[in-house]
């Protein structure tokens, strides 16, 4: 199953570059995260992370987001203005797993 999960998080202080978000996150990810896309919108005063996690529940989903996330602020400075956030406050969004036969006529 393919899960999103959708985190926000409150900004101090000047924009985060999303750019520098979203290489910093992929940074702190390790291949037994699963972790198969990666999105990020700064708006004022909050940063929003959408993380598409290949798992077998919301729940596991949830956790791994959450521990790539503190992995990802105290690798870099500039993030660790975002206020920490807990897994209680993240949602998720089951995707089913869908399999794609390929086409014959092509």
């Amino acid at each position: 199953m393919m899960v999103l999960v959708s985190i926000t998080l409150a900004a101090d202080g000047e924009p985060i570059s999303t750019v520098l978000l979203i290489d910093t996150v992929w940074s702190a990810t390790r291949p037994e995260d699963r972790l198969e896309h990666l999105s990020a919108r700064t708006g004022a005063g909050c940063v929003h992370l959408g993380m598409f996690i290949r798992t077998a529940s919301a729940d596991e989903a949830l956790v791994t987001a959450h521990e790539i996330w503190l992995r990802a602020a105290t690798m870099s400075t500039t993030l660790q203005c975002l206020r920490n956030v807990s897994a209680a406050s993240l949602r998720t969004i089951d995707i089913a797993d869908r399999s794609f036969a390929k086409r014959q006529d092509i």
